[in-house]
């Protein structure tokens, strides 16, 4: 009560002896709920020039940007529940029908990304160069991340009405499933106007390497890589096949617990499956059946369509059928997101190693007493320069 009376007492000051709701809000550092919706539309709308602009009008009043983070985390958990339940919406919020019209504008996957990455974000403010720089930032990767818009299959019974469907692939309806998959067992034949413009290309490029007089054709054949076969093919074919599949085969063979981690970095994934399969242990290999498992904290995302789509993924890049099971399960921990953070650990082991031994940046600290933040070590991965020395070693003490 003392906090509320001395706050009142500075309002009153603040505003010349009158109590105005956007003065007090000004002195406060508090953000204007209005702008925020704001930004959550500029999002949708993808208008990242837009999202800047709300940004700057934003900081004219001097907030606390965390506020403006924790703001945005609470409309879109309100946006979530006009998804998924919309009787339990919080009548008492008074921007409630503005809510559920953004709620419209977006699919289940966007709000619970987006919620993420708000939350997620809030320390990222504190270690950003400014306060303003961490929030534009995390507002500009939510429209960078949002997944892409591909053409889909008419939505099941009971699925939230979505601008932007499921980003991998075009999901195999449950009618002709069994075609479909003949369609990738068995993909057409390459047209004969297709096979005659590699042939073309293949000669172009042997006479580049090796001149008109002498091109080797064996060696030609090597320069054109698959991945611009298969697209030479569709072309011809107007087949939507997934040219990223043979950019990097893998065999079904080697896909095991203890290789699925590094084999991950072969295949392609995107939008929300990718952070999906980033956290999937690979327990068992059947046959065609591949099953994994995801631990609860990293299960937010996950739904019951998922799995088919990773296998569809899988199977494109594979080149032969497969199913996907996943379960929410503890695990070992084998996962490539674990041994991506355990690459970066080392890294960052070899970094700061870099740092203590180097001998001008121990002089640059002992002639001008100075001393290494901690925690502000970072691999310098800038090509041709070693980890954690040069000029960029020394500017980050």
């Amino acid at each position: 009560m003392r906090d509320a009376l001395s706050l009142t007492d500075q309002a009153i000051a603040y505003g010349e002896g009158k109590l105005v709701g956007a003065e007090v809000s000004e002195m406060l550092g508090t953000v204007d709920r209005g702008r925020v919706l704001d930004l959550v539309a500029a999002i949708l709308d993808e208008d990242p020039a837009a999202v800047l602009s709300l940004v700057a009008q934003i900081a004219e009043h001097a907030p606390d940007f965390v506020s403006t983070l924790d703001e945005l985390s609470n409309i879109l958990h309100q946006m979530t529940i006009a998804q998924t339940v919309p009787d339990a919406l919080d009548t008492s919020w008074p921007d409630q029908a503005r809510i559920v019209e953004l709620a419209a504008r977006a699919t289940i996957d966007d709000t619970q990304l987006f919620w993420q990455m708000a939350v997620g974000g809030r320390r990222e403010v504190h270690l950003a160069s400014s306060a303003r720089a961490g929030l534009e930032m995390i507002l500009l990767r939510m429209i960078a991340f949002r997944p892409a818009a591909v053409i889909q299959s008419q939505p099941a019974v009971g699925d939230p009405p979505a601008k932007k469907p499921e980003p991998p692939v075009t999901p195999v309806v449950e009618r002709g499933e069994r075609e479909a998959t003949q369609t990738l067992q068995h993909p057409d034949p390459v047209p004969e106007s297709a096979e005659e413009t590699i042939a073309a290309k293949n000669d172009a490029a042997a006479e580049d390497l090796f001149g008109a007089s002498n091109a080797d054709p064996e060696a030609a054949e090597q320069l054109l890589p698959e991945p611009e076969v298969q697209e030479a093919a569709a072309q011809s074919s107007d087949d939507d096949r997934d040219e990223g599949a043979a950019l990097h085969p893998v065999a079904l063979g080697a896909l095991r617990t203890d290789t699925w981690p590094t084999e991950f970095e072969r295949f392609q994934f995107s939008g929300i499956l990718h952070n999906i399969a980033l956290n999937l242990e690979l327990t068992e290999v059947a046959g065609s059946t591949l099953r994994f498992s995801v631990s609860d904290r990293d299960a937010t995302l996950l739904n019951e369509r998922h799995p088919a789509q990773l296998a569809q993924a899988l199977q494109l890049q594979l080149g032969e059928p497969v199913s996907a099971e996943i379960i929410v399960a503890e695990h070992g921990g084998c996962t490539p997101a674990s041994h991506r953070a355990a690459r970066a650990a080392a890294q960052l082991a070899d970094a700061e190693r870099a740092i203590s031994s180097d001998d001008a940046l121990r002089t640059l600290m002992e002639a001008f007493d100075g001393q290494i933040i901690p925690g502000s070590i970072r691999p310098n991965l800038a090509d041709g320069e070693p980890e954690g020395h040069g000029a960029d070693a020394e500017e980050r003490v």
